[in-house]
């Protein structure tokens, strides 16, 4: 089960408090040696909100997607 990834501040790292609340994000590092030890290029998740309705993270090693007809505006 895959958390939300670590802020762009935080990326660097395996896991560090998320900021939503009771889980931990994961980093570049927890990525990558998921992806490696499961012989994997990318990872494609989703039910994250992200503005333009996708977001590559991590190089490109991970996407979010995320649709839905009623896109909130961050202020």
């Amino acid at each position: 089960v895959w958390s939300d990834p670590a802020p762009p501040q935080d990326e660097n790292c395996y896991w560090t408090p998320s900021e939503r609340g009771a889980v931990m994000a994961f980093g570049r590092l927890a990525l990558l040696e998921f992806l490696e030890q499961n012989r994997l290029q990318m990872l494609i998740r989703s039910h994250q909100y992200v503005k333009h309705g996708y977001e590559w993270r991590f190089d490109g090693r991970l996407l979010t997607i995320y649709s839905t007809p009623a896109y909130e505006e961050e202020s």
